[in-house]
């Protein structure tokens, strides 16, 4: 086999194959459930076999990482109020990213790219045009232009993407020889959507999107609060949430993905530490793993200058509480009805109250009402996940 297009797995969509194509055979589309995937023109590959040796759905690109329990593993949030209530979760991210400026680096990162209604990876020059990374987008993002220019620059970047993006361009930047000029930073990934269940989300919307944070704290950092041309959106009555999180239109690649699980390519990684310890909080707390010695270095400069702020961590915790420890199941039935559903144009509202009869009267109510009062809700986390014993 000469590319990593025909190899039998599906495609991460992380764009790096394209990146390192020196006769340009490869390119990314969007395709027909959604998802960017790697095209091939047969007629100008050459053989090289480059995109291989980059591919993080080859399981022969995965070296033997490092147990997780056996990394340091921090419950930080920044010191910064402002900061902390604008981002996701703790606002670790942002605090890196002053790092990189401070420090001699540029930074790369995902920006919602309004024009296009899509997530973006690109790279910014200074602090300002960094601020577009805060928040989660929850989609995935069309990297593969934004790769192509860090592995051809000489400067120094650090770079956020998903375990898929940072494991592909960890590989091509060793190859390369850009290893070292990079940080690299993934986080705790539950998986990516399809494009065609945003597309349908938009179009009911009452006017074009102008603005979006897809996760405020408006209603605490558990809430999945959507805020869109200035109105919130509680999750529970938030179609898009409902059916990203049921877990039956992510990409095919998400559902046994070995990027997530592993601790060889990143630096950091990143995500939202759930469970009992932080149950009744809402401000947002940030679970930091801090993989290699550069990692390790960063956290430990911004603990020293007091920019972030420590909490206890419990590995178990953490652990348990993150999908991207085990394996989604990959229920296909259900999965091709939606996605048929979807590109016959069906509206949303229509998929959504069909999913939310699927779930049963009692639970579909349930959860209206434990999402419309964090503070029971946070009870009722805090005392379930001590029933399990963590």
């Amino acid at each position: 086999m000469t590319n990593c297009v025909e190899y039998p797995a599906p495609c991460t969509g992380c764009g790096v194959c394209r990146a390192v194509c020196p006769a340009e055979a490869i390119s990314l589309k969007v395709d027909a459930e959604g998802f960017w995937t790697a095209v091939l023109n047969k007629a100008q590959c050459i053989g090289c076999r480059k995109c291989l040796c980059v591919c993080p759905k080859i399981e022969q690109n995965f070296p033997a990482s490092a147990s997780f329990d056996s990394l340091p593993l921090y419950a930080l949030h920044s010191q910064d109020p402002a900061e902390q209530a604008s981002s996701s979760s703790g606002a670790i991210a942002a605090e890196i990213t002053k790092w990189a400026f401070a420090n001699g680096y540029k930074a790369a990162g995902v920006i919602y790219n309004y024009q296009r209604q899509c997530a973006e990876t690109v790279i910014a020059e200074t602090p300002a045009e960094a601020v577009a990374f805060k928040g989660s987008k929850y989609l995935q993002s069309d990297s593969a232009a934004a790769f192509e220019q860090i592995l051809k620059r000489k400067d120094k970047l650090v770079v956020f993407g998903t375990p898929c993006q940072i494991a592909a361009l960890h590989l091509a930047a060793q190859a390369a020889g850009r290893r070292n000029e990079l940080v690299l930073v993934d986080f705790f990934c539950h998986g990516v959507p399809s494009y065609g269940l945003w597309k349908a989300f938009l179009e009911q919307q009452p006017a074009p999107v102008k603005q979006i944070h897809f996760r405020s704290k408006r209603r605490g950092w558990h809430s999945y609060t959507m805020e869109i041309n200035g109105q919130t959106i509680p999750q529970a009555q938030n179609p898009f949430y409902a059916l990203f999180f049921s877990d039956l239109l992510l990409g095919r690649a998400c559902y046994a993905c070995a990027s997530r699980k592993s601790f060889a390519f990143a630096d950091i990684r990143l995500g939202d530490f759930w469970g009992s310890p932080f149950d009744l909080r809402e401000d947002g707390i940030s679970a930091v793993c801090a993989i290699s010695a550069k990692g390790r270095e960063i956290i430990s400069a911004l603990m020293a200058q007091k920019q972030l702020v420590a909490l206890p961590a419990n590995h178990t915790v953490c652990q348990r509480a993150q999908a991207a420890f085990r394996d989604t199941p990959l229920r296909s039935d259900r999965r091709d009805f939606y996605l048929r559903r979807l590109a016959q144009k069906t509206p949303l509202t229509q998929l959504w109250a069909q999913y939310q009869r699927g779930g049963g009267f009692f639970k579909k109510y349930a959860k209206r009402f434990l999402f419309s009062c964090p503070r029971i809700a946070g009870l009722v986390r805090y005392f379930f996940h001590r029933s399990q014993g963590y």
